[in-house]
C-alpha cells in the first residue's frame, strides 16, 4: 500500500512540474494594459461600446479634513454607459459605513438613506445627458464618462503590488489636474 500511495505521490509531481502544465507568466506593459481598458469603453466604428454596461464591487476610503479623520465605504456599482442615443446611468449600493442608495438616471439624482426614510433628488440633465458630449473628444466631467480616454485625463502606473487577489491587474490613476475631490482611484 506504501508502494502504491509514493507511486501516486510521484506521479502527481512528475505532472505538476511538469514544463507542459506549467502556468505561463504573460509579460505585458502598461501601455497594452491601459489600452486593453480603453479600448473597451470606446465606441467602435459602428457607434457601439464593447461593453455597455457593468458590475463592479468598491471601496472608498474619504479624508474629512475637518475632523481630521477617515471614512470608509463599500459595496456594489452598476453602470450602464452614456451613448449617442442615452445617457449615464448607475446605481450605487453602500452597505457600510451604512446602508444607502445613490442612483441616476441620466436626467435625475437620488441618494437614498433608508435608516432615516429619506430620499434626496437633484436635477443632472445638465451634467450627464450635456447635448453633442462627446467622451472621445471632450473632458468628462466624472470618472465614468471618461473611462475610454483615461490615459487624457489621468496619469497611470501599475499600483503598489500590482495584482489582486484573483490575479488581475490593479492601476493606480492619479488626476493631470489637481482635483478637490479625489487624489487617486485604483482600478
Amino acid at each position: 500500500m506504501k508502494r502504491y500511495i509514493a507511486l501516486l505521490a510521484g506521479l502527481v509531481l512528475t505532472f505538476v512540474c511538469s514544463p507542459t502544465f506549467a502556468v505561463q507568466q504573460v509579460n505585458v506593459g502598461l501601455n497594452d494594459v491601459i489600452a486593453t481598458v480603453e479600448n473597451s469603453f470606446k465606441a467602435g466604428r459602428n457607434g457601439e461600446l464593447p461593453i455597455a454596461d457593468f458590475m463592479a464591487d468598491f471601496f472608498q476610503r474619504t479624508l474629512l479634513a475637518k475632523d481630521k479623520r477617515e471614512m470608509r465605504g463599500e459595496g456594489q456599482m452598476l453602470v450602464q454607459l452614456a451613448t449617442a442615443t442615452s445617457p449615464l446611468m448607475y446605481r450605487f449600493q453602500y452597505v457600510s459605513p451604512y446602508q444607502q442608495e445613490i442612483v441616476s438616471d441620466g436626467n435625475s439624482l437620488w441618494i437614498y438613506h433608508p435608516e432615516n426614510r429619506e430620499v434626496i433628488l437633484s436635477d443632472v440633465s445638465f451634467v450627464y445627458n450635456r447635448p453633442g458630449f462627446n467622451p472621445d473628444r471632450d473632458r468628462a466631467v466624472n470618472f465614468l464618462q471618461g473611462l475610454g480616454r483615461i490615459s487624457k485625463d489621468l496619469q497611470i502606473n501599475f499600483a503598489s503590488g500590482m495584482y489582486d487577489s484573483a490575479g488581475n491587474y490593479v492601476l493606480e490613476l492619479t488626476p493631470r489636474r489637481s482635483m478637490f475631490i479625489r487624489r487617486r482611484i485604483l482600478l
